[in-house]
């Protein structure tokens, strides 16, 4: 997805690892819906951030024995206003996390193929 005015919602499809993302998100009073990335596997968790609040901190971990491609196994998010959404997915492998405490991520990039994520990474404005 291209960076946002801000983000208003994310859809994860969720088991093992994390089987998709779906990024709810404005553009110029605008609400867009980017496509279900990755496969359609896993139970489907959702979450909507109100009015003055946005995203500042993803974290997961990405293992490497799902198949040829590393699959990210687990994201969580954490807002401005001290809210934490996941755990998604089941863990395990390498962590990693992107805090960016005093400013707001606006958006996100990766990679998956038919079956779960295999890379995530995030835009961010700075304050």
């Amino acid at each position: 997805m291209e960076p946002a005015d801000k983000i208003t919602g994310i859809s994860v499809g969720a088991a093992s690892c994390v089987n998709s993302i779906k990024i709810t998100f404005d553009i110029d009073g605008t609400s867009r819906v980017t496509p279900r990335y990755g496969g359609p596997g896993g139970e489907l968790f959702q979450f909507t951030l109100m009015q003055d609040e946005y995203l500042t901190s993803v974290s997961g971990y990405v293992k490497y024995e799902c198949s040829e491609f590393p699959c990210v196994s687990q994201l969580t998010f954490t807002t401005n206003l001290g809210k934490t959404y996941g755990p998604y997915g089941g863990g395990g492998g390498d962590f990693f996390e992107v805090n960016v405490e005093y400013d707001e991520i606006k958006g996100f990039f990766g990679h998956a193929t038919t079956e779960y994520l295999t890379a995530f990474g995030v835009y961010v404005m700075l304050a």
